[in-house]
C-alpha cells in the first residue's frame, strides 16, 4: 500500500479556499484585530468591531477628536472632559497636555489649589501640582505676587514682575492670573 503524501501546495489550496481575504497571494490586513480589514475599517489603528460613527464623518467614534486637542472623543468621555473644548477647565493648557505632559487635572484650572492657574504656574516655572513649589513655606501665589516674607518683597505691592515699577506688564500678569470681566 502506497502512502499518500499531502504536499504543501495541496494544504495551501485548501486554506486558500477557506479564506476569502487571500487573493492571488495578497493577504488583507487587520491591524487592530477587530475583524474588519484595514481598507474597510473606519478606525484601522483602534479596536472597534462595531464601526460606530455617530457623526457620519467616515471616521470611527473611537478615533474622532472633535476639538482637535489630541484626545479622542471616547478618551474625553472616559476622563470627564468636554470633547467639544480643547481646554475643558479654560486654564490655557489643553486637556491632552494636562493629562499626558504636566499630569494636572483637566477639570480644575488650579490643580494644586494654591491660587495660580496651571498655565501660569507652568509659564513661570512653578510646579502646578504642588502648592509650595520651592518649599519655602509660602504658596506659589504668595511667591508669585512677591508677598512672601523674606523673598524680596517689593516697595510697591503692585509690582508683580519685580522691575521696580507698576506698569502695563504688571497689569498683564494680573489679568493672566485673575482674568478680566467684559460686559
Amino acid at each position: 500500500m502506497k502512502k499518500k503524501s499531502i504536499t504543501l501546495l495541496a494544504i495551501l489550496s485548501i486554506l486558500a479556499g477557506s479564506y476569502a481575504d487571500c487573493i492571488a497571494g495578497l493577504v488583507m490586513s487587520d491591524s487592530d484585530l477587530d475583524g474588519i480589514e484595514d481598507v474597510s475599517d473606519n478606525c484601522p489603528s483602534v479596536f472597534n468591531p462595531d464601526q460606530a460613527d455617530f457623526n457620519g464623518d467616515g471616521q470611527g467614534d473611537v478615533c474622532d477628536d472633535t476639538d482637535g486637542d489630541g484626545l479622542s472623543d471616547v478618551t474625553e468621555f472616559e476622563e470627564g472632559t468636554n470633547p467639544s473644548l480643547p481646554d475643558t477647565d479654560n486654564d490655557g493648557v489643553s486637556d491632552f497636555q494636562e493629562l499626558y505632559t504636566f499630569n494636572t487635572n483637566p477639570l480644575d484650572a488650579d490643580t494644586d489649589h494654591d491660587g495660580l492657574s496651571d498655565q501660569l504656574e507652568i509659564v513661570y516655572g512653578y510646579e502646578p501640582t504642588i502648592q509650595d513649589s520651592d518649599g519655602d513655606g509660602c504658596t506659589d501665589e504668595l511667591d508669585f505676587g512677591r508677598l512672601c516674607p523674606g523673598n524680596g518683597c517689593p516697595q510697591c505691592l503692585g509690582d508683580l514682575n519685580g522691575d521696580g515699577q507698576v506698569n502695563t506688564s504688571d497689569l498683564l500678569i494680573f489679568i493672566t492670573k485673575y482674568g478680566m470681566v467684559c460686559p
